[in-house]
């Protein structure tokens, strides 16, 4: 049926395929080890790239290829990178431009690529995904995920790259040994409703949203006592990546400086603001916890008329998110 090793343990946590019949194999966290290292001040960052990612960066390869078929794939050296970026961004409004989104700066994704394919220091954990979600708990190998072929319904995106290819991309552009992530865990305990309880254990800990505007009213909508919002642009970002770092600092340096010794960093600003979690890892005092929890909030505003006015900026891959919300805390919709 596949060809899955056997699950093994590292830290505690099992270890499977990234999907079924891949050589890549991820962590599978439960919320509880994030929430036991908060209960215990062990500082971590959490990031994640998931399919368009990989996408993108095929598409950049592609193009290099199509102008140079012999050009070697070198990701450990500089030069190369630099021209991978440049062809990412010459590429990705065959991708992104239905939806008006513009690529990122030239700084973010050359950034984004360096962390890559850098050794992560202690407690900077890097997530990844081929498939945009995977909502139920993986306990054994029955139970990893099936790869999904984007090219094929109900998708239809010609030019993804195969499974195989992502597989591949993966091993090629992390360093070899490292471990690696499952990065739909943040979707699966939004669509569960477990990402409430992770905001209900620490309601009175300071949580701080970096995102785009329509996540302002979060704190509002859950009573977090202790809440804070930083905006970034929604499509521009990364042109503003060193004023949105320094805001961050500043704001952690205020928080310190009011008594407050444990902090919860939710960002939600894709390539960005996970750049800026590669600058700050280590870098701000206290008892730090920095988590991309992509479109792991996107269950609260499901019902929201902010959602149907901008549907088109959220996405359509949850369709079944909002059930849980009406039933447990149905005071967070605002039509």
């Amino acid at each position: 049926m596949n060809n899955i090793k056997a699950p093994q343990t590292t830290n505690s946590l099992p270890c499977y395929a990234l999907f079924q019949g891949s050589d890549i194999e991820v962590l599978e966290p439960s919320l509880e080890y994030f929430t036991t290292k908060i209960k215990n001040g062990e500082s971590f960052t959490v990031v994640r790239q998931q399919s368009e990612w990989w996408d993108v960066v095929y598409g950049g390869l592609r193009l290099l290829l199509h102008h140079d078929s012999q050009m070697r794939l070198d990701f450990g050296n500089p030069i190369f990178l630099d021209r991978l970026v440049d062809a990412m961004r010459s590429n990705y409004p065959k991708i992104g431009g239905s939806r008006g989104w513009i690529p990122h700066s030239f700084d973010v994704w050359r950034e984004s690529l360096q962390m890559i394919t850098s050794k992560k220091p202690a407690n900077f954990y890097f997530s990844v995904s081929q498939g945009a979600s995977c909502n139920h708990d993986i306990v054994d190998n029955t139970q990893v995920p099936y790869a999904v072929d984007y090219t094929k319904p109900p998708h239809c995106l010609v030019g993804r790259p195969s499974p195989a290819e992502v597989s591949t991309l993966i091993g090629a552009m992390f360093p070899a040994g490292e471990k690696l992530w499952r990065s739909t865990v943040w979707r699966k305990w939004g669509a569960s409703g477990e990402i409430h309880t992770f905001f209900e254990t620490f309601k009175d800990l300071p949580i701080v949203v970096v995102g785009r505007d329509v996540y302002k009213n979060f704190g509002e909508k859950l009573g977090l006592s202790k809440f804070h919002f930083l905006p970034i642009h929604p499509t521009r970002a990364s042109e503003q990546i060193e004023h949105s770092t320094q805001e961050m600092k500043n704001l952690h340096e205020h928080l310190l400086s009011s008594g407050e010794k444990r902090v919860i960093y939710i960002l939600l600003g894709g390539d960005t603001t996970r750049c800026m979690q590669w600058r700050l890892h280590d870098q701000l005092d206290g008892e730090v916890f920095m988590i991309d929890a992509g479109r792991g909030l996107d269950p609260y505003y499901r019902e929201d008329a902010v959602f149907r006015d901008q549907s088109p900026m959220w996405g359509h891959w949850h369709n079944s998110y909002a059930s849980w919300v009406q039933h447990k805390c149905p005071h967070v919709i605002r039509k």
